[in-house]
């Protein structure tokens, strides 16, 4: 059997088939068991990628939050005002949206707090900040009620600016007279002290007031500016008012801005003039020395009074450049009187001069260059200044100032006395030569005022001032002034302001008697 070639043949078969099957098994099973790894690695794959999916997830949900939160956090720092927690300006903007086609009634507050800065100043920023902060909390309340009170669809507060606040209400239509009231009543809520740690602060509020019933609202940014007009009339007419919009302030603010823009060019233009009005001896009837008194006669506006220019010209600051060219004139014009006239006494030449340009640093400067291109000596000059010298927050620039003015031999007179800070303490620290009674005494020449004028008198002379009235227009008057011992008089009945100068009030070598001074 072993040796039938078919069996060998079949035995040879039979065992190269078994091995082909054996090592197909051992492939198929490394095949198996390299597919259940492979399926085992994959499966671990899975796991990773599912945990890193959810990992990744949850990192883009919290950067989602935290991208929320920031812009939240960005629109409230775009949209409110950090210190007081109220609306800004964008914020309240934002916050007046669209208008329906029923009748509404538009009301828009612009609230100025008064004496505010003299806290800020006084007490310093942190407690400003305080002060500010219990009133925009007070504000608040009161418009939440007043809101609710009018049934108003839609209000706000916003913090302007510094201390100013804006106040919007929108609703339906308002009896007459209920306007008025409800703004009354803010300013008075306003200006009742505040309790803040162990102080009680007060300040005031002037408001203006813009108020329209219509179908369609005025644009925000044409409110605020019509509110804004009406609040600086009512600090004009003296502060802690309530002042309604109309077109007549409009019209005086267009004024306002036109002659602000001619008053920049005035000292060049050839639009400004110098008057001079006498101020004489009391005992000699002397003219002692001129006051330069600044007229303008615009191109475009005509004359324009000085009550008028002068504050806007302090606005503006133009009253710098003016104020030199004042300055300026006023030393040559006075030089002129000691060439023209140098057998009669030279009076002095007094000019009015503005806080805003005692506190520039080159300020004294400034006179010496006028007094040395002038030839005018130092002791011919006057330099009048007001009783805002005394004000805290410029004091000891001023005087800094005053002191190197008096120290060159610049006479300084005090003028309107008796009208804003005048103090005895103030009086003594101070470089003075003279003080200028102000003509509101003079013109009532009542018993009070007669009394203000004796005390007046009676310090100055103890600390070696003296004493000039202004304003007076009456026999009666400078009669009186004379008793009472006033040093020098100014006034329409000793002379008008004038061009003419020297040769209109004195003649050479010719004095005017005080028998007919005035007369």
């Amino acid at each position: 059997m072993l040796d039938d070639p078919s069996f060998i043949t079949i035995a040879i078969l039979g065992f190269i088939f078994a091995w082909v099957m054996i090592s197909s098994h051992e492939n198929n099973y490394r095949l198996l068991e390299r597919s259940l790894f492979l399926s085992m690695r994959n499966e671990d794959l899975i796991q990773q990628l599912s945990g890193k999916n959810a990992e990744i997830t949850k990192i883009n949900t919290e950067l989602e939050q935290i991208v929320e939160e920031r812009t939240k956090k960005l629109q409230y720092l775009a949209n409110y005002d950090l210190l007081t927690n109220l609306l800004n300006r964008r914020g309240i903007a934002e916050d007046s949206s669209e208008s329906d086609s029923a009748l509404q009634h538009q009301l828009v507050l612009f609230i100025d707090l008064d004496r505010f800065k003299q806290i800020n100043d006084g007490l310093g920023h942190d407690w400003g900040d305080l002060l500010l902060q219990a009133v925009s909390q007070r504000l608040a309340e009161l418009v939440d009620e007043l809101a609710l009170e009018w049934g108003s669809k839609r209000h706000a507060v916003c913090r302007w600016g510094g201390d100013e606040f804006v106040v919007t209400l929108v609703g339906p239509e308002v009896s007459d007279g209920r306007t008025s009231a409800a703004c009354k009543y803010l300013q008075t809520m306003l200006s009742q002290p505040f309790q803040i740690n162990s102080r009680q602060l007060q300040v005031g509020a002037s408001i203006g007031v813009f108020e329209r019933c219509a179908y369609s609202l005025a644009k925000l940014s044409e409110a605020v500016s019509y509110a804004d007009i009406a609040a600086s009339e009512a600090k004009r007419l003296g502060r802690g008012r309530v002042v309604f919009y109309s077109e007549i302030l409009s019209d005086i603010q267009r004024r306002k801005l036109a002659l602000t823009i001619a008053l920049s060019q005035a000292h060049m233009d050839g639009s400004l003039k110098l008057v001079f009005q006498p101020i004489v001896s009391a005992s000699s009837g002397e003219v002692v020395a001129f006051e330069a008194l600044l007229r303008w006669h615009s191109s475009e506006f005509g004359p324009v009074s000085p009550v008028e220019f002068i504050p806007l010209a302090e606005e503006s600051g133009h009253i710098l450049k003016i104020g030199n060219w004042v300055l300026t004139q006023a030393c040559k014009e006075a030089q002129l009187w000691r060439q023209q006239h140098p057998s009669a006494i030279a009076p002095k030449v007094a000019v009015n001069t503005s806080i805003k340009q005692l506190i520039q640093a080159d300020y004294v400067n400034e006179v010496r260059t006028a007094l040395k291109n002038s030839g005018l000596p130092e002791n011919h000059l006057v330099i009048e200044v007001t009783e805002s010298v005394f004000d805290e927050s410029n004091m000891d620039q001023t005087l800094t100032t005053l002191s190197a003015l008096h120290n060159l031999g610049v006479e300084i007179h005090l003028d309107d006395f008796g009208t804003g800070y005048s103090s005895l303490s103030r009086l003594r620290k101070f470089p003075l030569d003279a003080i200028k009674i102000d003509k509101s005494f003079v013109m009532f020449s009542d018993e009070k005022s007669m009394a203000v004028i004796e005390g007046a008198l009676l310090i100055s002379h103890k600390f070696g001032l003296r004493v000039i009235a202004e304003g007076v227009e009456t026999h009666t008057q400078l009669d009186k002034l004379r008793d009472l011992g006033v040093d020098e008089l100014q006034g329409y009945l000793l002379g008008k302001p004038s061009e003419m100068t020297l040769t209109h009030f004195i003649k050479e070598d010719e004095v005017r008697s005080p028998h007919n001074m005035g007369r």
